[in-house]
């Protein structure tokens, strides 16, 4: 099963005071016992070191660049790509909707994903199966 890896699953397994960690830690679990394949963006990545530098320091975020980013196989957005993101974005004109989101979109879209590991309101509407999976 091909997975995207979306910063809020991320952040809501290392943050115990998340109201969905608990989700996230068992979906990761779970993840992990069925050998899924886990994809992610370089923007997502930026986007999950930044936060974990702002939130929980540099232990937490060596942690995550030594054991959990290895384990994501991550693609690269290119321009063309970044643009088409860039537009959604704009005409979303919504304010918790950010350019990464919309980029993982595209990118989940253009790979013809259907799984999504997130706790992020944007992708529930859009036809993502979202944690938990079912047994595949």
């Amino acid at each position: 099963m091909d997975v995207f890896v979306d910063t809020s699953a991320i952040i809501a397994m290392v943050d115990e005071s998340q109201p969905d960690h608990q989700a996230a830690a068992e979906a990761w679990r779970r993840l992990r016992e069925q050998d899924a394949h886990l994809v992610t963006t370089n923007y997502v990545v930026v986007e999950i070191f930044a936060a974990a530098q702002r939130r929980f320091g540099w232990a937490i975020l060596h942690a995550l660049i030594d054991t959990v980013i290895p384990l994501f196989e991550t693609h690269w957005i290119h321009p063309p790509a970044h643009i088409e993101a860039a537009v959604m974005w704009q005409e979303a004109e919504q304010r918790r909707l950010s350019l990464v989101d919309c980029s993982s979109m595209k990118f989940i879209e253009a790979r013809g994903l259907k799984h999504v590991l997130a706790f992020d309101k944007h992708f529930e509407g859009r036809g993502y199966l979202l944690p938990p999976f079912p047994e595949e």
